[in-house]
């Protein structure tokens, strides 16, 4: 895996990876989707690197034999999610070269429709190159909790109005740290969660506890 020097070392050496990163900042991206999109690249542009590979020119078959260093059981295995975000930012790419020319086709293929799709009425599924796992979240247990809160308790009052409002609203940690006064309808007791402040870009308007 590319340490943050070599990481970046890497995107130096291509400047279409790094106008295509900066056209996603100038559409909003967060910058830690950005920093996630850079890391799953420059790892895949060193394993094209050191197999040898054009990367502007590279197969689908190509592609495959990356994506099979990182499965399960593999030295270099990595975590479902973690390859799935690689190849949403390696197509992504691709999309870029695509568009603008350097790149007759994109050789990581977006899922494919199942037989559904022929069923009058029905849209279909689609499965990607790879299964996508999806877990259950971890519950801490009660005794983690009561620790938890105990600490809690003992924290400043913002810490504690912060840690009510995240708990009342289901707030993500962003959205948490932009709230403003004005997004806080205190005669109704409710919040205004601002769309430029949300993961999907949905605004929203959720209820806290007295």
């Amino acid at each position: 895996m590319a340490s943050t020097a070599s990481y970046e070392d890497v995107l130096h050496r291509y400047p279409s990876v790094q106008e295509w990163l900066a056209l996603l900042g100038n559409l909003g991206r967060a910058p830690a989707t950005l920093d996630a999109y850079g890391r799953g690249l420059a790892h895949y542009l060193l394993h094209c690197e050191a197999s040898g590979l054009e990367a502007e020119s590279i197969t689908f078959e190509q592609v495959t034999l990356y994506i099979r260093r990182l499965q399960p059981g593999q030295e270099n295995a990595v975590a479902n999610s973690t390859l799935h975000q690689r190849l949403t930012a390696i197509r992504l790419w691709y999309d870029h070269l695509v568009f603008q020319g350097r790149c007759a086709q994109n050789p990581v293929p977006r899922g494919q429709h199942g037989r559904l799709c022929q069923v009058p009425g029905h849209s279909g599924f689609v499965r990607g190159l790879i299964p996508r796992l999806i877990k259950l979240p971890d519950i801490p247990t009660d005794e983690q909790w009561r620790y938890f809160l105990s600490i809690a308790a003992r924290s400043s009052i913002r810490d504690r109005l912060m840690l009510s409002l995240a708990y009342c609203g289901a707030l993500r940690r962003a959205e948490l740290v932009a709230l403003r006064i004005e997004d806080l309808d205190l005669a109704h007791r409710l919040i205004s969660v601002r769309a430029e402040t949300t993961k999907g870009r949905r605004s929203r308007v959720v209820c806290y506890s007295p």
